[in-house]
């Protein structure tokens, strides 16, 4: 989000000063779009979200560009859904499904490259970037946000400043206004994590995933999803149910979630707790069967960002 509305902005007004901030020299591992891939699709729930996959789609040439044109995804019977997509889904846990949705123009992107890659255009357009970790927003007597501070006490102003700060809004605003609850996500937003795993596919094994496709399956306990090895040879399972690590703010009295103060807790390493990895075995297992039960993970990781969606699980992430 920082990294596009920088590009945006500067392409939008050449003569502006746009300066990006982020904690280390871009890309950042520990930002959620520092990944092996992200799914690119359309098929969101939340209507407002589908605008946008749709309008980003379309730069993708997408060929369907607008909500009220008919999308190319079909509904297929589990069994033909099966049997289409090669031997790779035969022993897949697809208890209570009753249709399949499947999208030619759905896939996956390499997510690294793109932050990589956006945020060079945007330098290359004029933008600065700079190596700073925001503390606060500032604001003057009158309640106008003024900047931002860093962790090292440098005052940066700016007359508009955009905070893309993901799953650190919500602690970067109340340290900010602590006594200004207008301030606050309050129930806008919350900080929430997905864990997933990276499995590292023998080359002559590689030949399984032919035909395999990105599949998401939302259904029971652990609801998940996959992403082909190709072209690196690991396997991405995620497993889709959120949980938060929450904390109580003394200076603005409220309890909100945060993630772990650790950052090997949120790049790709082996620093999660056990009980999640266990779910990622489980996801695996249910996408896959026995088709890859051999397969260890080589990294894991916890994924943060901000959502909207309500949560049925908490935990405390220990260091």
């Amino acid at each position: 989000m920082g990294a596009s509305t920088a590009y945006y902005l500067k392409q939008q007004y050449p003569i502006a000063q746009v300066t990006l901030l982020d904690r280390t020299q871009f890309p950042c591992p520990l930002a959620a779009a520092y990944d092996l891939n992200k799914i690119i699709r359309a098929e969101y729930e939340d209507i407002e979200y589908m605008k946008l996959a749709l309008e980003a789609l379309e730069i993708w040439n997408v060929n369907y560009k607008a909500l009220n044109l008919s999308s190319p995804a079909q509904l297929l019977d589990p069994n033909a859904a099966k049997a289409r997509f090669g031997s790779i889904f035969r022993n897949s846990n697809w208890t209570g499904v009753e249709k399949c949705t499947y999208n030619p123009q759905a896939g996956w992107g390499d997510a690294t490259a793109a932050l990589q890659g956006v945020i060079q255009a945007a330098i290359d357009l004029g933008v600065e970037y700079r190596v700073a970790t925001v503390a606060k927003v500032m604001f003057d007597m009158h309640g106008a946000c003024t900047g931002a501070e860093t962790t090292n006490g440098e005052l940066l102003t700016a007359v508009n400043t955009v905070l893309c700060a993901g799953a650190h809004i919500a602690k970067i605003l109340a340290d900010s206004a602590p006594d200004r609850p207008e301030m606050h996500v309050g129930k806008r937003l919350v900080a929430a994590a997905a864990a997933m795993g990276a499995f590292r596919v023998p080359e002559d094994e590689m030949g399984k995933f032919e035909d395999a496709l990105v599949l998401v399956q939302p259904l029971g306990k652990y609801p998940g999803e996959t992403i082909p090895p190709r072209p690196r040879r690991l396997l991405k399972c995620t497993h889709e149910l959120s949980f938060t690590h929450s904390i109580y703010h003394e200076a603005s009295k409220q309890t909100i979630s945060v993630p772990p103060e650790c950052a090997s807790q949120q790049t790709w390493r082996q620093d999660i707790p056990q009980g999640l990895k266990d779910e990622i075995q489980i996801v695996r297992n249910n996408i896959y069967g026995k088709y890859n039960e051999t397969l260890e993970p080589e990294y894991y990781r916890m994924c943060w960002s901000d959502s909207h969606a309500n949560l049925a699980l908490a935990v405390h992430v220990r260091c």
